[in-house]
C-alpha cells in the first residue's frame, strides 16, 4: 500500500527500505503510546530508484575535519545539497502521514553511456584514500596543526558498501548532477565514474 500511493505520485519508482514503530515524538503526542505497536501504528522509510539504482537519503560523511579545512584555507564550510528521503506513517492499516523531502526533477541527461570504474578499481582508490581522508582530514592540511598530537592507533570495520545515485553541487550553479557512487559505510564515498572522492557533508 505504502509503495503504490508512493509510486502513484508519478517521481519516481520508490522501494522500502525499513519498517519500525513510529518514533518516540509521534507515538507519545498523537497516540500516548509507550511502543506504538498496540495501535498498530509503523513507520516506513522508502529509498527512491532511478533506472534500477538507489538513491539513498544519507547526506554526512564521518571523514575528515572541515574545521581544520577552515582554518588553514580559510574556506568558510558550507553544508551541501540534501539528498531524498521518504518518511511514511501507517496506523491501523490506513496511510496517515506521508512525507517526501527534497523530491528530485531529473531535466536533462548529460551523458547516455557513461563508463563505470570496475570495483576492483575502486577498492584500490579506497584502501590509498581511507588513511588520508580519516586521519589526514584534507590534502591541503597543514601538517604543522598535528606535530604536537600524540601517536594512536585505530582500527575501523566496513560492514556495507553499496552501489546508488547522489545528488552532487554543479560547480558555480544552483543545479545538481545525479551521479553514481560507492559508499562504504558513511566513511568514504568514491564517484563511481572517475574514482575522486566526494564529500557527502559538503556535497562534491
Amino acid at each position: 500500500m505504502v509503495e503504490d500511493f508512493a509510486n502513484a505520485l508519478g517521481f519516481t519508482e520508490a522501494r522500502t527500505d525499513l519498517m519500525c514503530g513510529v518514533d518516540d515524538d509521534i507515538r507519545s503526542e498523537l497516540f500516548h503510546s509507550e511502543t506504538g505497536f498496540e495501535y498498530d501504528s509503523f513507520q516506513f522509510r522508502l529509498i527512491p530508484y532511478y533506472d534500477g539504482i538507489p538513491s539513498y537519503p544519507d547526506s554526512y560523511t564521518c571523514t575528515g575535519s572541515d574545521g581544520v579545512k577552515e582554518r588553514v584555507t580559510h574556506v568558510p564550510y558550507e553544508q551541501g545539497p540534501h539528498q531524498e528521503s521518504i518518511t511514511v506513517n501507517v496506523v491501523q492499516g490506513e496511510l496517515t502521514n506521508f512525507y517526501w523531502q527534497n523530491p528530485l526533477e531529473i531535466v536533462a541527461t548529460d551523458s547516455e553511456d557513461v563508463q563505470l570504474l570496475p570495483f576492483e578499481k575502486v577498492m584500490d582508490i579506497f584502501r590509498v584514500q581511507i588513511f588520508r581522508s580519516v586521519f589526514l582530514g584534507t590534502s591541503d592540511e597543514d601538517p604543522a596543526l598535528w606535530k604536537d598530537e600524540p601517536p594512536m592507533t585505530e582500527e575501523w570495520t566496513v560492514h556495507n558498501i553499496r552501489f546508488s545515485y547522489m545528488r552532487v553541487k554543479k560547480p558555480d550553479s544552483s543545479e545538481f548532477w545525479l551521479l553514481p557512487v560507492w559508499d562504504f559505510d558513511d566513511i568514504l564515498t568514491v564517484n563511481a565514474v572517475d574514482g575522486s572522492i566526494i564529500n557527502r557533508s559538503a556535497g562534491y
